[in-house]
């Protein structure tokens, strides 16, 4: 299963700091492995099929260890192998939702015109929003964490059967869950900051 048969290791979804330095060895012993320089000298030609195919699987790596590496990458990765895109609604929790459109009716009730700055209580209030916002964000971004430790990077595959999944559907659609609320919060706060600073 790409990307973790391409490095042939384990499927994981947490990588902390020493698994990742074990990672990156992994990586460049087979890029080394992988190089195209290491084909005999008739194979190196640029237009030989021995060399195309030496560039392609070197690509495939460095892609696939890009996304190893990244937390966001290989959960995003994983997530749409295995369910697809997010089926989620694109909507903030209804008490999200609600003190934003009561917020919303309000800047539009004093007609501002462009580039003109709200007043002190609303900025208060965008403030306020923009803080409980950003911690459930960072609450959740905890939980996310908290749900893909359970799947810690465990080193190198010594067999095909070990690239199967570690995880059931059940945890993939927490988890797809959880990464959609992230993804929509940090949206949202980049929508408020793009209308009102």
């Amino acid at each position: 299963m790409r990307p973790f048969s391409t490095l042939g290791v384990k499927p994981f979804l947490f990588l902390n700091e020493s698994a990742s330095q074990i990672l990156h060895q992994i990586f460049l012993e087979k890029n080394l492995e992988l190089h195209p320089d290491r084909l005999p000298a008739a194979a190196r030609k640029p237009d030989s099929p021995e060399a195309q195919a030496a560039e392609e699987k070197a690509a495939m790596l460095n892609a696939d260890y890009a996304d190893l590496k990244s937390p966001d990458r290989i959960i995003k990765r994983v997530l749409m192998d295995n369910l697809g895109p997010p089926t989620a609604k694109n909507s903030l929790p209804p008490a999200f939702a609600m003190e934003y459109f009561d917020f919303q009716e309000k800047v539009e009730s004093l007609n501002l015109c462009l580039g003109q700055s709200l007043p002190d209580d609303l900025q208060k209030e965008l403030l306020h929003f923009k803080n409980r916002i950003g911690k459930e964000c960072e609450r959740k971004i905890q939980e996310r964490t908290g749900q893909t430790m359970q799947f810690p990077f465990l080193g190198k595959a010594e067999s095909p059967s070990e690239y199967l999944s570690p995880w059931k559907a059940e945890d993939l659609a927490k988890l797809q869950s959880i990464d959609f609320e992230i993804r929509f919060f940090n949206q949202f706060l980049n929508d408020l900051k793009r209308r009102f600073g």
